[in-house]
């Protein structure tokens, strides 16, 4: 049975939901983020590719305001941050462990 499980993030101020945990890579590639005003996720690398969707409310990324039912794609390899503008929900599918830098 796969359990979703949420807890929040002191260093972003971020709540994070696993949707599905991958018991043999012990990770979750379903991710939806809760994000409260102004709280930003840190510069970090997505060594595989990430697909995101904005839920509610707008989230900037690279200089890029998405906005409810926005979506992006990013390469593999891909460096970037992102910060919420006012309050938003958004779910990731990352494939791959990002790597903070």
């Amino acid at each position: 049975m796969e359990m979703s499980i949420r807890k929040w993030s002191r260093d972003t101020g971020i709540f994070v939901t696993t949707l599905r945990y991958d018991g043999k890579n012990k990770r979750s590639p379903n991710i939806l983020f809760e994000f409260g005003a102004d709280a930003s996720y840190p510069f970090h690398n997505c060594p595989a590719r990430e697909e995101l969707f904005v839920l509610e409310g707008s989230a900037i990324f690279g200089g890029a305001i998405l906005t409810k039912g926005g979506c992006l794609y990013t390469s593999a390899d891909s460096k970037h941050k992102f910060t919420s503008k006012g309050s938003c929900v958004l779910l990731f599918i990352v494939p791959e462990e990002v790597k903070i830098l």
